[in-house]
């Protein structure tokens, strides 16, 4: 039931991503969003699940291969900010999802960080 009501709310997102806050090249919200989809349980969850799943972390791991330039890092740091406002992540597993993945991203799962200081 919680993976279908995220999905009502995330729909519209992929179906029609804001256009000033998202997408303008390669990097796509709907690609960001299948990458992170698998992570949704463990960045909701509060300290119940203590690591992120395998599929999780292959998802961020692909985000991360993706990111070739400038402007792929701010488009995704975008799309997944505008996630974040969304699904309103637990602030420490937010925080710690890249490094329980071992994976590094220019960027946090924060909807107070500031895209475009991205270099």
């Amino acid at each position: 039931m919680k993976a279908i009501s995220l999905m009502i709310v995330l729909l519209p997102l992929i179906m029609f991503p804001p256009s000033s806050q998202c997408c303008v090249r390669r990097m796509e919200c709907p690609r960001v969003v299948g990458d992170i989809g698998q992570c949704l349980w463990y960045l909701r969850s509060i300290p119940y699940i203590t690591f992120p799943s395998t599929q999780c972390c292959d998802g961020l791991r692909n985000l991360a291969s993706g990111l070739h330039n400038v402007q792929d890092r701010r488009d995704a740091c975008n799309c997944v900010r505008a996630v974040s406002m969304i699904i309103a992540p637990f602030p420490t597993n937010a925080r710690e999802l890249p490094i329980r993945c071992g994976v590094q991203l220019p960027f946090p799962f924060s909807t107070a960080f500031d895209c475009s200081r991205i270099g």
